[in-house]
């Protein structure tokens, strides 16, 4: 399966299980980064695309990240104010280097009913 078949099976489970759609297209839940056509070699589900998560998606042998947050440090992960930061590049080029493939789940996990994230930490917190 290649994660373009991925989000779109998650997509659609989300409907047939009455998840509104959204309002707008979403600028949040697209590739942020990769080859969305690449066979999937496993996957990595995190609240941010870190440096750490990316490393240990590697070491896991998993090609495909799926964070909550944004993987460029704003929100619609718009890189043009970085230019040359060091961080930036290093971390674009681990994410090139690695051919990982990065598809951010916010929006949709959020119209999801219940929200997903809250329904995760009242489940942690034990108030369920």
């Amino acid at each position: 399966m290649t994660p373009r078949e991925l989000v779109a099976l998650i997509n659609r489970k989300a409907a047939e299980e009455g998840t509104p759609p959204a309002p707008v297209p979403s600028r949040r839940d697209t590739f942020k980064a990769g080859d969305p056509d690449t066979p999937i070699t496993g996957i990595f589900t995190t609240g941010m695309t870190t440096f750490n998560v990316l490393r240990r998606a590697v070491a896991a042998g998993r090609n495909m990240i799926i964070p909550h947050e944004d993987t460029y440090f704003r929100d619609n992960d718009v890189t043009d104010f970085l230019g040359d930061d060091p961080i930036y590049l290093a971390k674009k080029a681990f994410i090139e280097q690695n051919k990982l493939i990065i598809w951010r789940n916010h929006d949709l996990a959020h119209r999801m009913r219940p929200d997903q994230l809250f329904a995760g930490q009242l489940r942690t917190l034990g108030w369920t």
